[in-house]
C-alpha cells in the first residue's frame, strides 16, 4: 500500500464538510460556542471585580457594613451561578451538535467508501479504511470541542480582561499582550517540530490498528494454518514501533515545550503583579486594582499551557480526517451512472437450440455427452434436472448462467 500524503485539497474538503455541519445547526453552533465563553467571564473575571470593590471599600472606610457585604456576596454568588448555568447550557447544545455531526459524517463516510471500485479495496487495508473512516467523523467532535473549550472560551474572556485593564492604564494590558505574543512566537516553532513527531506517531498507530483489524478479519485462516505466533510477532513489531515513536513525541512535549514555557509563565505573572503595584502607586488607584490585575494575569496566562494543546488537537483532528478524504481525491474509475433507472427484469426466457457439448482434456476431446439438446425455460419458471452423477446436470446449469433446481 502506498503511503498517503495529505494535500491541501484533502484538508479543504474536511473543513468544508465540517462547516456544512455548523451551517445545518446555526443555533446549536452559536449557543455551544458562545455560552461557555460568557460563562467563563462570569465565573473567573467578574468575581475579582467584586472582590476588588470590597477591598477598596475596606481600605477607604476601615470597615464594611453587613448590608454592603450581603449585596456584594449576592453579586458574587449570582455571577458564579449564572456562569455555571451558561456552561451547562452550552455543553448541552454542544453535545447535540457533536452527536448530530458525527451521525451525518459517519453516513457520509460509509456512502463514500461503498462508492469506490474494486481496485480501491485491493490497494487499501480494511483496518486502515475503518480507522480513517471513523476518524473522519470523530474528528468533528475533537475539532468542535477544541474551538469551544480552548479557543472561544479563551478569546472572549481575554478581550474582556484587556478592556477592563485598559480602564486602569493602557500599559497594564500592553504588558499582558506582549507576553502573550512573545510566548506564541517562541512556542510555535517548537510545536511545529513536535507536530512532525506526532504525524509519525499517528502513522505508526494507523499501522497498528490496520494490522489488528486485518488479523481479526483473517483469524480463521490464521488458526487453520497455526500462524498465531507469527502474527503475534508481526503485530508486536508494529506495537513496538508505535510506542517508541509515541514516547519520543511525549518526551519532546515535556522536555522541550513545557520546560521553555514554565519560566515564561512565571515571569509573565511576576511582571503583571509588579505593573499593578507600580501603577497603583503612580496613579493613586485603589488597592483592589492589584487584586484585579493579578487575577486577570493569572487567568489569561493559563493559555500558555493550552497553545500546544489547541494546535495539536486542531491539527490532529483535521489531519486524521484528511487522511480519509485524501483516499477519495481521485474518483473511482468505474462509477455508477447518475440518476440511473432501477434494473427491472421482465419476462426473460432461456432457450437452447441444437446444443452440443463436450469436455476437453488438454488437447484431447472426450466423447460428446450433450448432443442436439433443445430446451426452453420460460421467465420465472423453475425446472428440475434429474439424472445420474456426471450426466450433465451441472453442465447445463452453468450454460444457462443461473442455477436450475
Amino acid at each position: 500500500m502506498e503511503k498517503t500524503f495529505i494535500t491541501r485539497e484533502a484538508v479543504r474538503q474536511v473543513l468544508d464538510v465540517y462547516w456544512q455541519q455548523y451551517r445545518l445547526r446555526p443555533a446549536h453552533t452559536a449557543i455551544g460556542l458562545l455560552s461557555p465563553a460568557i460563562g467563563t467571564i462570569l465565573i473567573f473575571f467578574i468575581p475579582p471585580l467584586i472582590v476588588a470593590q470590597l477591598v477598596n471599600i475596606f481600605a477607604s472606610q476601615g470597615e464594611i457594613s453587613l448590608r454592603i457585604i450581603g449585596t456584594y456576596l449576592t453579586l458574587f454568588g449570582g455571577s458564579w451561578l449564572i456562569g455555571e448555568a451558561l456552561w451547562r447550557i452550552g455543553i448541552h447544545y454542544l453535545i447535540k451538535l457533536d452527536t448530530q455531526g458525527i451521525n451525518n459524517l459517519s453516513k457520509i463516510a460509509f456512502n463514500r467508501l461503498v462508492g469506490q471500485d474494486y481496485d480501491f479495496y485491493t490497494n487499501n487495508f480494511v483496518g486502515t479504511l475503518t480507522k480513517r473512516g471513523l476518524a473522519f467523523s470523530r474528528g468533528f467532535e475533537t475539532f468542535t470541542d477544541t474551538l469551544t473549550f480552548n479557543v472561544s472560551s479563551n478569546v472572549l474572556p481575554i478581550i474582556f480582561a484587556l478592556i477592563i485593564l485598559w480602564r486602569y492604564s493602557f500599559w497594564i494590558p500592553l504588558v499582558l499582550i506582549f507576553w502573550i505574543a512573545f510566548v506564541i512566537m517562541v512556542a510555535l516553532p517548537i510545536i511545529r517540530r513536535r507536530s512532525k513527531l506526532v504525524a509519525v506517531r499517528h502513522e505508526a498507530q494507523s499501522k497498528v490498528a490496520g494490522y489488528l483489524a486485518d488479523s481479526m478479519t483473517n483469524i480463521f485462516a490464521i488458526k487453520s494454518f497455526a500462524k498465531e505466533r507469527e502474527e503475534l510477532e508481526a503485530y508486536s513489531r508494529h506495537v513496538d514501533d508505535f510506542t517508541t515513536k509515541a514516547k519520543r513525541s511525549w518526551d519532546y512535549q515535556n522536555l522541550r515545550f513545557d520546560t521553555v514555557i514554565s519560566p515564561m509563565y512565571v515571569m509573565a505573572n511576576l511582571f503583571g503583579l509588579l505593573a499593578a503595584i507600580f501603577f497603583v502607586q503612580q496613579f493613586g488607584l485603589g488597592a483592589g486594582v492589584v487584586v484585579v490585575v493579578f487575577s486577570y494575569y493569572s487567568q489569561v496566562t493559563r493559555i500558555f499551557w493550552q497553545i500546544n494543546r489547541v494546535y495539536r488537537n486542531i491539527e490532529s483532528s483535521i489531519s486524521e480526517a484528511a487522511e480519509f478524504t485524501q483516499l477519495l481525491i481521485k474518483p473511482p474509475k468505474v462509477q455508477d451512472i447518475r440518476n440511473a433507472h432501477p434494473l427491472k427484469i421482465g419476462a426473460s426466457n432461456i432457450s437452447f437450440k441444437n446444443v452440443d457439448f463436450k469436455y476437453t482434456d488438454g488437447e484431447q476431446s472426450q466423447d460428446t455427452f450433450l448432443e442436439n439438446l433443445n430446451l426452453d425455460i420460460k421467465g420465472n419458471q423453475k425446472i428440475g434436472l434429474i439424472g445420474p452423477s456426471g450426466g450433465g446436470n451441472s453442465g447445463i446449469g452453468r450454460e444457462t448462467c443461473q442455477p436450475l433446481v
